[in-house]
């Protein structure tokens, strides 16, 4: 009794850690859910409400395929890979550069192909850097400088979502200081303070 009962316990254990696998990255996924759609959502804000779709679509894409390669290609066990808004700020600022340059007369799958191109010859430049192994030369940036940095980009997120917390139909630098108050949605306001609480 004893001997099938040992060999019922080792049966359930690899059962039960498969469902913990599961659970666990049910549970990023849905985690890390919120951040793919604002990703998604901030990288093309500068293309129109029109690709808000398109870029949430691209982020789940590149997240899919992104966290697949990594973990297929890291060196080192447990590699964390997850979308990030420091680098979508980035991106978005790239992208209103190229649709401000190119005008009105600009396709969107043109942006989205110098766009592409931009992240291909970025993960070049990283595959680079890490075959020269450029990475050693952090531990000579003095701490100051690295806090700065990491300031500077979450300054830069908190002005990117600053017009769209007021309920502005465009980019907050547009509007005339002035007259800005009167442009302000108050419902804009408390559903984006209440979820900045939440």
């Amino acid at each position: 009794v004893d001997t099938l009962a040992d060999g019922s316990r080792a049966a359930a254990r690899p059962r039960a850690s498969a469902l913990a696998t599961l659970g666990g990255s049910a549970t990023i996924a849905v985690l890390g859910l919120a951040w793919i759609v604002n990703v998604g959502a901030l990288s093309m804000t500068a293309l129109g409400s029109g690709a808000y779709t398109a870029g949430v679509a691209a982020a789940f894409v590149a997240a899919s395929l992104g966290g697949a390669l990594a973990a297929m290609l890291a060196r080192t066990p447990g590699v964390v890979w997850g979308a990030v808004p420091s680098i979508a700020v980035t991106y978005a600022t790239l992208c209103a550069d190229m649709v401000t340059r190119a005008g009105n007369g600009v396709a969107v799958a043109d942006i989205w192909a110098l766009l592409s191109l931009t992240v291909v010859l970025s993960g070049l430049l990283q595959m680079l850097g890490g075959a020269l192994r450029l990475g050693e030369l952090i531990k000579f940036l003095p701490h100051p400088v690295s806090a700065g940095f990491m300031t500077g980009i979450g300054l830069l997120i908190v002005w990117s979502q600053a017009g769209p917390l007021l309920g502005l139909e465009q980019r907050i630098s547009s509007y005339d200081w002035h007259g800005l108050g009167a442009q302000v949605k108050p419902g804009n306001v408390l559903i984006g303070t209440v979820a900045a609480a939440t």
